[in-house]
Formats: C-alpha cells, sequence, structure tokens
C-alpha cells in the first residue's frame, strides 16, 4: 500500500517544520479544504486553520487508518487485526451502524470534543475529531434528522451503496449536500470567534442551497480559491514530508475518548 506520509517526527515537531515550509502538493479533496474554509470564515488564525484542516484529513492520508484501505486488508486472513479495523471504522469514521438517536449522540460528543481539545490548544486533536463529525453526518442513510436515519456499519461500510451509485461522500447529491449544509455550520459555530466573518458564511451556504439542486443532483462547487487551494496543499505537502506515522496509542488515546 502507498504511504505519502515520509518523515519521522511526530505531529508537535512536524507541524512547525510545515508553517515553515514551501512546496507543491497532491490535488483536492472534501474534509481538508472545507475545514480550511470553515475555519478561516469563522475568524480562525490561517496557521490553526491549516493544522485543523491537515488533520481533518489525516485519517484519510495514512494507508493504516483510510477506511477504504483497511476495508481491503479486513479481509485478508493473515496478519490483520479484524477487531482494530473495526474499532477505526466505528471511531473515526463514524461507520457505528446506529439510529437516529445514535447519530445525534455521536455528534454530540464530537463536537464537545473539538471544543474541548480546540481550547487546550490541542489542535491536532481537534482536527483527528473534525475528521470524525464530517463522517458523521456524511455515513448515514435516508434524510437527515429523519426517524429512520441510520449510520453504515463497521462491516461493509457504505461500499455497496457507493458501488450502487449512491455514494455518501458525494456531495452532488442532494441528500448528501444537505447533511454536507448542516455539518458546515455545526463546524462554523463550533470555531466561530469574534472574528467571524458571518455574512460571507451565510453567502457561502445560500450558493450552495439545495434550491439550485436539479432532480436529484446538485451544481458543483469549489470550495477554495485556486490561491487558497495552493495555500493548503502547499502545507499538506510539507507535512506529509516531515510527518511520521500515527501511532495506534496515540489514535487510540484519542478515540476513547468517544
Amino acid at each position: 500500500m502507498f504511504n505519502p506520509l515520509k518523515g519521522n517526527l511526530g505531529p508537535d515537531v512536524a507541524i512547525p517544520k510545515a508553517l515553515e515550509c514551501k512546496g507543491m502538493a497532491f490535488g483536492k479533496d472534501g474534509h481538508l479544504y472545507t475545514t480550511y474554509k470553515i475555519a478561516i470564515l469563522a475568524g480562525v488564525n490561517s496557521d490553526i486553520a491549516h493544522i485543523l484542516a491537515y488533520f481533518s484529513q489525516y485519517p484519510d492520508i495514512d494507508p493504516g487508518y483510510n477506511a477504504a484501505e483497511l476495508w481491503l486488508d479486513k479481509y485478508v486472513p493473515v496478519g490483520n487485526d479484524k477487531k482494530w479495523i473495526e474499532y477505526i471504522f466505528n471511531k473515526l469514521h463514524s461507520l457505528h451502524g446506529g439510529d437516529d438517536s445514535a447519530i445525534k449522540n455521536r455528534k454530540e460528543t464530537l463536537a464537545n470534543l473539538i471544543q474541548e481539545l480546540y481550547s487546550q490548544k490541542e489542535y491536532w486533536k481537534a482536527g483527528i475529531f473534525i475528521h470524525a463529525l464530517g463522517d458523521a453526518y456524511a455515513h448515514t442513510k435516508n434524510k437527515l434528522n429523519s426517524d429512520d436515519e441510520v449510520a453504515y456499519g463497521e462491516g461493509l461500510g457504505h461500499g455497496w451503496d457507493s458501488f450502487f451509485g449512491r455514494d455518501p461522500d458525494k456531495i452532488d447529491r442532494v441528500i448528501v449536500r444537505e447533511k454536507y449544509i448542516a455539518y458546515i455550520k455545526h463546524l462554523y459555530g463550533l470555531l466561530r470567534t469574534q472574528s467571524a466573518n458571518d455574512s460571507e458564511f451565510n453567502d457561502f451556504c445560500s450558493k450552495i442551497d439545495v434550491s439550485f439542486c436539479y432532480s436529484k443532483t446538485c451544481p458543483t462547487f469549489q470550495v477554495l480559491s485556486d490561491e487558497d487551494e495552493g495555500k493548503v496543499d502547499n502545507f499538506t505537502n510539507c507535512m506529509n514530508k516531515s510527518m511520521r506515522n500515527l501511532m495506534h496509542k496515540e489514535i487510540d488515546d484519542l478515540l476513547n475518548k468517544i
């Protein structure tokens, strides 16, 4: 499996190095760009926004925590810990299989953890939970906040639905767009500072509203300007050069809080 992480430094050492580094990086991603966008609109310092954005994407960068990679590993009978993989699915990617009540409880727990860690300036840890919060909105079946909304589970995840064109991560689908908008409003509220730009945030939300969708499909949109994409990509590339893979204990210590 391809591992983009090239360094041997932990997050607390890799972050300041990356903030000083310049370079090019790989392409776009929903968690990465969305977190940066919402953090900046919420008035978060640019350096902190970069950290939150990178670690909100980290679980999909590191093959040891990437759901697609682990799903394949799960069905290899030798050398893989099935219980650990399902634990990562459940906690990190919010594939817990719960009903509408469990979904609401998971979102509330993650929101509290994000605020707690952010207030303690544990930004990279808050970023990890931002990933889980985004997935807690995305990785569900049926309409947002309905009685029959249910989370995808640890087994197949959303692989089957994705294969048949019902990918919960595709925000050009109306049902997913509604969940995406609810998620960014929640995240904005969690990160909002006295310097927040409420009017620009509301404008961003209005431009991607489902009222612009036709039938079951919504128009695509660009989360960040080309300039801001470049900034985020640069930081991501610098982190990948310096950062080692997070150890199981580091992730486990976080996920045990959920």
